[in-house]
């Protein structure tokens, strides 16, 4: 299982909010094998169950079956992951619909959220990522922008999980500078291993 996840505001609070959530992903996962959307409708469940918090979180679950070469995946209102086929040697965006958790009720939810499988055979690599990476700015107030993303996967995309991510990095540190980022920036790549 990968989950990547991005709570609304900013600061202490949100950042609590996620520790709770992390949490809760935890027990579930471990305690009932849910299938992605299963885990987003109980995430939702727990969002929705203090009506006077109007916290919302996107977010983007996959499974990732040992012995298999597919993943099960889910979006609710994040960024789209970039999946990388070393076969075509090309990316594609994983788009799949389903509002932010939160948002609306879990029934309305479970009607609109999308479940999506792709192929993931060796040498595949899938990348996660908030929106603190592509909304970054430098001093000249640019965006580091998708496009950018999707042409490092484009380059980098058959190697290993921590090399994507290192490049990644190294890009935006060069491209912002000295500006502090206004966002946190949270980055995960699942690399298939050739064998």
């Amino acid at each position: 299982y990968v989950v990547i996840a991005d709570v609304s505001g900013k600061g202490l609070s949100a950042a609590l909010y996620m520790v709770r959530l992390q949490a809760l992903v935890n027990l579930i996962i471990k305690k009932e094998h849910p299938s992605p959307k299963e885990l987003f409708l109980q995430l939702n469940d727990f969002i929705k169950s203090n009506s006077k918090d109007k916290t919302f979180v996107t977010g983007c679950a996959a499974f990732f079956p040992k012995d298999e070469n597919h993943c099960e995946y889910i979006r609710a209102g994040h960024n789209i992951p970039i999946y990388y086929n070393k076969e075509r040697d090309s990316i594609y965006k994983l788009k799949s619909n389903g509002f932010a958790l939160g948002m609306t009720s879990t029934k309305m939810l479970a009607q609109n959220m999308e479940v999506k499988k792709f192929q993931f055979k060796p040498g595949d690599s899938v990348l996660f990522y908030t929106d603190g990476l592509n909304e970054a700015r430098n001093n000249r107030d640019e965006e580091y922008g998708e496009d950018r993303i999707e042409s490092l996967m484009e380059i980098y995309g058959s190697l290993h999980a921590k090399t994507i991510i290192g490049k990644l990095q190294s890009s935006l540190e060069t491209f912002i500078g000295q500006v502090s980022p206004l966002d946190d920036v949270t980055i995960t790549c699942i690399h298939h291993p050739e064998k």
